[in-house]
């Protein structure tokens, strides 16, 4: 194969594409020179075919902004391709542009899936702690329904912890595993972010036990400085989940996992979802239940920590971060699985 894709299509054939087709293939031919020559010769003819296939598709099920989705994965693509082979390293196979489209897709929304996921879960550990006092009143035992609600949340909770171990320890394990054989340390250590920012939280939550309180005993819970303290542990909670969270994130999006594994996570996630939608109205329902039953339970402040507001302020603010959680990972699940099935004869390019 020796001709270039410039050479095999005439004004005639251009024109009865649609504009946005016309415009995307002659940029991407533009930056296809970016490509040495031989290259070029070698693939250019092929890639243009799936590429056409995939912006025909793409316009037929959204028209304009169908194929405006596509830009930034196909020619971003390109572009690290061109670097690649000019560098004799990668290059661009028969597939990549598929692949691109499809596993950006996949990939990006596990990743976000589990971002809400530790949204919703951090925002758990607040309602546990903002909630201890009143399950240990005699409101739950006068009022059984309020401890239902409280144990189907905990079932919530646990649901979505369990299928989002399940959907994406596969991955991590595909990616530590190749990380290891190909001698990649730099996604090594970003997978030591998660240990060792719990390390180090866990450390100074020891600290503080052992150390600080016992020297500050005589100190009230309203001293500025017992406020710094806890301030400080709650920061330095959300700073390791946030490390954590990038550290991974940025693993796994330079690892190469199968289109496999993520519709298995995203799989998984749609109980993950069930359960953070669960435990979100059981939030909702709790504090709504409390306002009927016991409602100075709620209008009392809250700890200090909670920045002055009262407890059913902080409940209503958590169970709309919940909801919009829950909401985040159905939507991503929608559209990670969303994505088209591999085709035959492009499977081993995606292997």
């Amino acid at each position: 194969m020796t001709s270039t894709s410039s050479s095999t299509h005439t004004p005639d054939d251009r024109r009865r594409l649609p504009r946005g087709v016309n415009v995307t293939l002659l940029l991407w031919r533009a930056l296809l020179r970016l490509c040495p020559r031989a290259f070029r010769r070698t693939y250019a003819l092929e890639m243009e075919q799936v590429l056409r296939a995939m912006l025909l598709d793409a316009w037929r099920e959204r028209g304009l902004r169908g194929v405006a989705r596509l830009w930034a994965p196909v020619l971003g693509d390109l572009l690290a391709g061109a670097v690649a082979a000019h560098g004799d390293d990668l290059g661009l196979s028969l597939g990549a542009l598929k692949r691109s489209w499809l596993m950006s897709r996949m990939r990006w929304s596990a990743i976000t899936i589990f971002c809400a996921y530790i949204a919703l879960a951090l925002t758990g550990m607040g309602f546990q702690k903002l909630t201890e006092d009143i399950m240990k009143t005699n409101i739950p035992t006068v009022y059984p329904v309020i401890r239902l609600t409280h144990g189907a949340i905990v079932v919530g909770a646990v649901v979505s912890l369990l299928a989002v171990l399940i959907g994406g320890l596969p991955i991590a394990w595909d990616a530590i595993r190749q990380a290891f054989q190909e001698r990649r340390w730099g996604v090594l250590a970003l997978f030591a972010a998660p240990p060792l920012s719990l390390a180090i939280w866990l450390g100074w939550t020891w600290t503080i036990l052992n150390v600080i309180q016992p020297a500050k005993r005589s100190l009230t819970s309203h001293d500025p400085f017992v406020i710094g303290i806890g301030r400080s542990w709650v920061g330095l909670l959300f700073l390791a989940a946030i490390a954590s969270v990038i550290a991974v994130s940025v693993a796994v999006s330079r690892s190469h996992i199968t289109p496999e594994r993520y519709r298995f996570a995203l799989r998984a996630a749609i109980v993950a979802a069930l359960g953070m939608f669960i435990t979100a109205a059981g939030v909702a329902a709790f504090g709504l239940q409390v306002q009927v039953v016991a409602p100075q339970a709620l209008s009392a402040l809250a700890s200090p920590l909670e920045f002055g507001q009262s407890t059913g302020v902080n409940l209503v603010v958590q169970s709309i971060v919940m909801f919009i959680a829950s909401i985040v990972a159905a939507v991503c699940i929608f559209h990670g699985l969303s994505a088209p099935p591999t085709r035959p004869d492009t499977t081993a390019a995606l292997a």
